[in-house]
């Protein structure tokens, strides 16, 4: 796996293999920091021509609803209308982190929440 990105709350890799881009997120979530994130993820989509997103909330340790709007109404369309078609969010272990990514998500078969790294890789690989 390459590592194309690396901030103080996410590290952002790429299997070349399977061409998924990997984002693992960790530790608190400020507003502004996740926005640079996200951006910084829309550019590597838009560079890389990505379709399938595994993104890893495992070890996010608290809300972030501040941000959840954002996502769900400015940042998602903007990755799915740059060709993302398949968007694996594994949630967190932190309850509270977990019901902001479930606020974050926006209704659509091309967005799937999960408990593991495994069954969203699973779901990724058979799309």
């Amino acid at each position: 796996m390459e590592i194309l990105s690396t901030a103080e709350n996410i590290q952002i890799m790429l299997d070349s293999e399977s061409h998924i881009l990997y984002c693992r997120w960790f530790g608190p979530q400020q507003p502004g920091v996740i926005q640079e994130s996200a951006t910084t993820i829309l550019r590597l989509i838009i560079r890389y021509k990505i379709e399938r997103i595994l993104n890893d909330n495992t070890d996010v340790t608290g809300p972030y609803l501040d941000s959840s709007d954002w996502m769900a109404t400015h940042w998602f369309p903007e990755v799915m209308r740059e060709g993302v078609t398949h968007f694996a969010w594994v949630l967190s272990r932190n309850i509270f982190a977990e019901i902001s990514a479930l606020e974050a998500m926006p209704k659509s078969e091309k967005v799937c929440p999960f408990k593991s790294t495994q069954e969203a890789l699973l779901w990724l690989t058979d799309h």
